[in-house]
């Protein structure tokens, strides 16, 4: 399990630079400031590659699995890899406070308005929060989630389900109206 936790933050780190201009993959812009190819680095992942995201949870001892519903819709390349980030994000945070027995399920589901990513646990979620002790390894993910799914026009829900567990939406609209 910690080696799927730093695979999944080294990833986001690698992907972090690209999308400031430094990192690994900022290195392959030219002196015009143009990207190197689309297969340069991590930062072309995107939904696509979220059953990669569940086949290495399933690797790591996790019961876990991926629904699509609806009719899958081309996403613009921010808002797929927008979407996959999340996702990354709150798989990292199910295997680090949900429990070692946990399922992870993740459904993307598309609407003729928006796209929506759930990541739901079954685990200890607010629970195992509530006893963290203050000055933990609390984290800025939560945030971080919201500060992107807001960028691309979206909404980001996060909290303890009634059920037990945890979930985790983003929810995109497909078609961004624009002010005048």
């Amino acid at each position: 399990m910690h080696r799927l936790v730093t695979t999944l933050r080294d990833t986001e780190a690698l992907t972090d630079g690209a999308a400031d201009g430094g990192g690994a993959t900022g290195a392959t812009r030219d002196a015009r400031g143009s990207a190197g190819s689309a297969g340069d680095g991590p930062s072309t992942r995107g939904t696509a590659q979220l059953g990669d995201l569940v086949r290495e949870l399933e690797a790591a001892g996790r019961a876990a699995a991926l629904h699509t519903i609806g009719e899958p819709t081309p996403l613009s390349p921010v808002v797929d890899t927008t979407l996959y980030r999340v996702a990354q994000e709150a798989v990292t945070n199910a295997l680090k406070h949900a429990g070692a027995s946990a399922r992870v399920d993740l459904r993307l589901r598309f609407t003729p308005e928006a796209v929506e990513l759930d990541v739901a646990d079954t685990g200890v979620g607010a629970r195992a929060a509530a006893v963290q002790p203050r000055g933990g390894s609390g984290g800025l993910g939560q945030q971080g989630m919201r500060e992107r799914v807001a960028a691309v026009g979206g909404t980001l829900e996060a909290g303890p389900r009634s059920r037990g567990g945890y979930l985790v939406r983003a929810r995109v609209p497909l078609v961004v109206e624009e002010g005048p």
